[in-house]
């Protein structure tokens, strides 16, 4: 795997003409399968914020990078919330009974944004009653610091990204402390019409969204490493459920479910010489097998292009999505770099 750091840095150029707010990389789940070390050494000094799901990953970062504001967005268990206060990680807070849990900690100058729920029902304070509690509850504690006030949208349709945006601003209007970094808009809104203080982008800065001139900032090959003549009639890979049509030549890669590249890609097409060949038989954990019986110049040793362009051939992740009948955001997940990066 191939990891392109001009590509990442013009991506995120791409979103600086759009806006001129704050910037929240999401690197949660390792960076959405680009390696969280990697992307965030990338990124460090030309971001305002490193975005992550989990405390564990707030961790990672920490242990490279001291300076670079985090932002947790989803759950942190009270057992993490000294740590967060000492190392300069913010988390979101839901709930007002956690606040009132908080305030009987030992903390210093502990950072808190409050998830505001408008609609996708996940996470977030529902109630404007409550909302105004809990902002009155972090403003009275001296050792809490009401950083921000964010939503999630959970469509890219617009008009659902305007309604979700009139009843967070009902929350807005309560608020009676100035600033508070407002924040709303994912990779996609912030490309159409960006809003408020500060625009978390994840899915965008890795490549997704080409339609907008972004680039795919990982490019896999895997690697032809055995090559089989199979008969007419023979079975090809577990539970022989590829029969040859006819004399053929079956190439091994070295990719497999292990790697992201899962069981139900057999049938999808991958490219080999500056042709597409199509993966036959079962994915295994380890290997794929794809017929290169028109593709002569095929060796042992042989690219195999998994995802990007290489000799006139371009894979995307739209590709595998609307092979796997899913969004392009998950296949970027899945393809991920514990092994791609090895080979």
């Amino acid at each position: 795997m191939k990891i392109s750091k001009k590509n990442l840095l013009e991506n995120l150029g791409v979103y600086r003409q759009k806006i001129d707010n704050k910037i929240c990389a999401m690197v949660k789940g390792n960076a959405y399968g680009h390696g969280i070390e990697t992307m965030c050494k990338m990124l460090k000094g030309k971001v305002d914020f490193f975005g992550v799901a989990y405390v564990d990953e707030a961790k990672i970062i920490r242990k490279f990078d001291l300076v670079t504001p985090i932002l947790v967005v989803g759950y942190t268990d009270l057992k993490d919330i000294i740590w967060c206060d000492r190392n300069r990680v913010s988390i979101s807070i839901d709930d007002l009974e956690i606040i009132k849990k908080l305030q009987k900690l030992d903390l210093i100058n502990l950072h808190i944004h409050l998830k505001v729920n408008t609609g996708m029902n996940r996470y977030g304070i529902s109630s404007l009653i409550e909302f105004k509690k809990a902002v009155q509850s972090i403003n009275e504690n001296k050792n809490l610091v009401l950083e921000g006030v964010f939503t999630h949208y959970f469509s890219r349709d617009l008009k659902s990204i305007a309604n979700q945006s009139r009843k967070f601003n009902k929350f807005l209007r309560l608020l009676n402390c100035k600033n508070i970094i407002i924040h709303a808009d994912n990779s996609y809104s912030a490309l159409i019409s960006p809003k408020y203080d500060m625009q978390r982008i994840g899915f965008g800065l890795y490549g997704g969204f080409s339609q907008f001139g972004l680039k795919c900032v990982k490019t896999i090959k895997a690697k032809i490493v055995k090559i089989q003549n199979v008969k007419n009639g023979e079975s090809v890979g577990y539970d022989a459920n590829y029969i040859a049509k006819k004399d053929s030549k079956i190439a091994v890669a070295s990719i497999g479910y292990a790697d992201g590249f899962i069981r139900n890609l057999k049938g999808f097409s991958v490219g080999v010489c500056g042709k597409f060949a199509k993966v036959v038989a079962n994915v295994c954990m380890d290997a794929i097998l794809i017929d290169i019986t028109n593709i002569p110049k095929a060796r042992v040793g042989s690219k195999v292009l998994i995802l990007g362009e290489d000799k006139g051939i371009k894979i995307s992740y739209d590709d595998y999505a609307e092979f796997l009948h899913t969004n392009a955001c998950e296949v970027m997940t899945l393809l991920n770099c514990n092994r791609l990066s090895k080979k």
